[in-house]
């Protein structure tokens, strides 16, 4: 397994981690903005995709 690799899976862990503590910590400040949580789910897919890619 090279670096770049291992670097890649570490990063997807690091963003779901991320992406589940802003979930808990902004759920009370979203939940008039964004009521419906597959909305919020969709979009947090769509963060990771970007951010992924965005190194490629």
């Amino acid at each position: 397994m090279t670096y770049g690799l291992l670097f890649y899976f570490i990063k997807i862990i690091i963003l779901f981690i991320g992406n589940n503590l802003l979930f808990f910590c902004f759920n009370n400040f979203y939940f008039n903005i964004i009521k419906n949580g597959a909305n919020y789910s969709h979009h947090s897919l769509f963060f990771i995709y970007v951010v992924l890619d965005s190194d490629y």
